[in-house]
């Protein structure tokens, strides 16, 4: 079976376009988890690095009252 060819319209009709080298910040909706995400060229490509920024997230989920439960829950 041949596969259709991968393109990020397949994914996104709005795509995100970053200037490298550059950064944006990614949200979770439902979590209120933050990230840094830093892009640059590398060789032939780009590199991405991610990076848990815990201010914004504690921020986020205090405005928002969103409480992470770790562990079991019964």
């Amino acid at each position: 079976m041949k596969h259709k060819k991968i393109s990020i319209h397949n994914f996104d009709d709005e795509p995100l376009y970053v200037k490298t080298p550059g950064y944006f910040y990614l949200y979770c909706c439902d979590c209120g988890l933050r990230h840094i995400v830093i892009v640059e060229k590398y060789r032939k490509g780009i590199r991405i690095g991610f990076a848990r920024d815990d201010y914004a997230t504690k921020d986020m989920r205090k405005l928002r009252k969103i409480k992470v439960v770790r562990g079991n829950v019964k």
